[in-house]
């Protein structure tokens, strides 16, 4: 849908007549601006004021124009400082779910050239947070959890009071730790925000559930929680059922299976990694499907790996 989420806000917010001259300067047709992105009409509709781009079009017309997208947003107007900030938000969630690590560290660089959305300790905590993931994961970071544990200081005040933001860098500090081997740390942690987050806690950003809980089965599982994690996988699955998202579906079939496959139920684990390769087909995630499939035939050549 092309009518972005911000659409909400004030007429003055005026990024089509921006991109608009931007495209005149390149020379540039609107059915070439276009091109691989929307139709023709919607771009004249941008430009016209009648509708907004949402965060992900107004990103690929920003790669055409060649601008950063902190371009469309060189103003003092409150309610343009918002979308902006939402936007940025947005796409860098977006990249991290692709793993485009790389993406995301160019994409703040140019933020922080710029310094339009770091401009409190809200936004950014949010930056750190996102540049600190993306240079653990890329090898660039030796201790991430100090990174991580100032990015918290910009705001946190209380664990009574905690934020979802707060929230969701705890989770990656609990993350890390379990990748680091420090699961039964990193339990308590994930195992304190699961609770929080299903004790009445509204939260706007679903995946933070999700993710939580994935993570969580995943370090039971390292300590040889079967049962455990198995259940969680469950709770994480139906949940996604019930918003009726596919986030992190097919990566929770293929943990409940690795579970199953350790409590060596190898008929049923075989089913859920089917399960998860369908779901990485549907998806158009070779990368992950793949694995799968080489994990299927490891074990097929191995029935009592214990392979992780």
């Amino acid at each position: 849908m092309l009518m972005g989420e911000f659409s909400m806000y004030d007429t003055s917010l005026n990024i089509g007549h921006i991109i608009k001259e931007l495209r005149q300067k390149r020379n540039m047709r609107q059915e070439e601006l276009a091109y691989g992105i929307c139709s023709q009409a919607n771009i004249s509709m941008i430009e016209s004021g009648k509708i907004y781009p949402n965060t992900f079009i107004l990103h690929q017309i920003a790669c055409k124009l060649r601008v950063p997208l902190n371009y469309f947003f060189l103003t003092n107007d409150d309610s343009m400082d918002k979308y902006r900030n939402n936007t940025v938000r947005q796409i860098v969630q977006k990249f991290l779910r692709d793993k485009d690590y790389d993406q995301v560290l160019i994409f703040i660089k140019e933020e922080k050239e710029i310094g339009t959305f770091s401009k409190n300790n809200y936004d950014l905590q949010f930056l750190i947070w996102a540049e600190t993931i993306c240079l653990y994961y890329t090898n660039k970071l030796d201790d991430p959890i100090v990174s991580l544990k100032k990015a918290l200081r910009k705001t946190f005040t209380t664990l009574n009071h905690i934020t979802e933001q707060e929230l969701l860098i705890l989770n990656s500090i609990g993350i890390i730790l379990s990748e680091k081997g420090k699961s039964k740390h990193a339990i308590r942690i994930l195992k304190w925000i699961n609770t929080t987050l299903n004790s009445n806690y509204y939260i706007s950003d679903y995946t933070l559930l999700i993710k939580n809980t994935y993570a969580y089965a995943q370090t039971l599982s390292r300590q040889s929680l079967y049962h455990q994690a198995i259940n969680l996988c469950d709770k994480a699955i139906n949940y996604c059922l019930f918003i009726e998202s596919s986030f992190l579906v097919g990566e929770l079939y293929y943990e409940k299976g690795l579970n199953l496959y350790y409590l060596r139920n190898f008929h049923e684990a075989q089913c859920f990694f089917n399960y998860a390769v369908q779901i990485f087909e549907i998806k158009k995630q070779p990368q992950y499907r793949d694995f799968v499939l080489g994990k299927i035939e490891e074990f097929l050549l191995s029935p009592l790996s214990t392979v992780n």
